[in-house]
């Protein structure tokens, strides 16, 4: 093609570039491997001419004619050692719907085998650092067929904002499909191959990746994760590019950071535990003006800043997994004044969740902490906690048992196969009904046994 543009330069003057624009491969029969390349350049000959411009290389993934050939394989549809099985009466209606989300467009952390050593098998990349997070981005999905294409992108930091739609460097391109009986979605996934500031002989290849996405069925403290994957090699352990199993999960550090589908359900395993480990208080010690937050409200959820037992500081977040049998979920409703509403409901139903007080509910959290400047235990930057425990509506306490991925000192990031489960924490909750001039901080503390 060729054509032309109106741009005003830095000066103000007005330019006219013209240009061909030529791409090859593009009608021809394409599958994952294939790529679109092409070159843009000025139909100007003369370098001094202010129209001018330098070729500019492309290239760009195909549409036309692809063929699902990798995805279709079952061979690459299976589990690494020491992964749970999920239910297979899990529904997920809309194949498209649920993996267009935006939740699964997040950066999911990664967690890493012990037995991974930094620069040699840890990353699914040609680099020499272990990312910290994934994401998957969809660009087409056939709903009858439930297939679908995905960039598979890892970052080195989660909070990293691109200005680019994805590096070749860092992503990389998948085809998939959604295998019911065992309620998994399996990706295989390729490399971008001798990558250049031309593109002249790049090339997708190395489809050696393969990642599982799936959707628990039960959700337990020690697997709380609304959202599970793992990504594994097809290579043999001595074979260039091959690297130790890697798990992947939501951190729901936000209620809407989360896909919770008909059918899951949170199944509490510690209840017992926590009766042992936080005797509760005198009833006569109770004051009966005060007035504690609904379990199911808004208010079960915040931020907290902490600190240790050496005055360092740390930031966070808490957030309310379930509560009973229900699990925990914020709905914003818009006023007519212009302002908003929180509340909290059954997943079913976007209504305010109405609840008798019965003293004392069944309740799961995740927390988190990070902090920059100085570490936690154990030298790391941040921990994350899964906890679950009782909530007391008449005194305002919240006592819970948690869970932690321990870190290896080789990568500094948690890995899957070591945790600790021995962790209390101790919520106190400020009355609803206190006056505000009073102090309404909420108050606890996160100790190891």
């Amino acid at each position: 093609m060729v054509g032309s543009a109106s741009i005003y330069s830095k000066q103000g003057n007005l330019l006219e570039p013209a240009a061909v624009l030529k791409l090859y491969n593009v009608k021809s029969s394409s599958n994952v491997t294939s790529l679109i390349t092409g070159t843009l350049k000025s139909l100007i000959n003369s370098k001094n001419d202010p129209n001018f411009f330098g070729p500019i290389s492309m290239s760009m993934l195909s549409f036309i004619s692809y063929k699902y050939t990798y995805a279709s394989n079952k061979s690459h549809h299976s589990y690494f050692e020491g992964s749970d099985v999920p239910s297979s009466s899990l529904n997920i209606g809309s194949f498209c719907r649920v993996f267009s989300s935006s939740v699964l467009t997040r950066q999911f952390p990664l967690r890493y085998s012990s037995r991974c050593v930094p620069g040699k098998n840890c990353s699914p990349l040609a680099v020499f650092y272990s990312p910290r997070t994934v994401s998957l981005k969809n660009f087409e999905c056939l709903e009858d067929k439930r297939r679908l294409r995905v960039l598979v992108d890892f970052a080195d930091n989660r909070y990293r904002q691109q200005l680019l739609p994805f590096s070749t460097r860092t992503t990389l391109v998948g085809e998939g499909s959604w295998d019911a009986e065992k309620n998994q979605l399996c990706v295989v996934a390729c490399q971008f191959m001798n990558v250049t500031a031309t593109f002249n002989n790049t090339h997708i290849g190395d489809c050696t990746t393969i990642l599982s996405v799936r959707f628990p069925a039960i959700w337990t403290m020690r697997n709380s994760s609304s959202i599970v994957g793992q990504i594994w090699s097809t290579k043999n352990s001595t074979e260039w590019g091959y690297f130790e199993n890697i798990t992947f999960g939501n951190d729901h550090r936000d209620a809407a950071d989360r896909l919770v589908l008909q059918g899951q359900k949170y199944e509490y395993t510690k209840v017992d535990k926590v009766t042992k480990s936080c005797p509760r208080k005198n009833s006569t010690a109770k004051k009966k003006n005060n007035i504690y937050p609904n379990p199911f409200s808004f208010d079960m959820r915040f931020d907290m800043w902490a600190k240790n037992s050496t005055a360092e500081i740390a930031w966070g977040y808490a957030v309310p997994l379930s509560v009973d049998i229900q699990f925990y979920h914020m709905y914003i409703y818009s006023m007519e004044d212009g302002t908003e509403e929180y509340s909290v409901a059954p997943v079913s139903a976007p209504v305010s969740y109405r609840y008798n007080h019965k003293n004392s509910y069944n309740i799961s959290y995740r927390m988190g902490l990070r902090i920059d400047d100085v570490r936690l235990p154990s030298g790391i930057y941040q921990m994350v906690i899964s906890a679950e425990g009782i909530y007391d509506d008449t005194e305002g306490s919240l006592c819970m048992v948690g869970c932690r991925n321990l870190v290896s000192n080789s990568h500094q990031q948690p890995t899957y196969d070591s945790m600790d489960c021995e962790i209390v924490v101790n919520i106190q909750f400020p009355p609803t009904n206190r006056k505000s001039t009073d102090s309404g901080n909420i108050k606890g503390s996160i100790e190891s046994t």
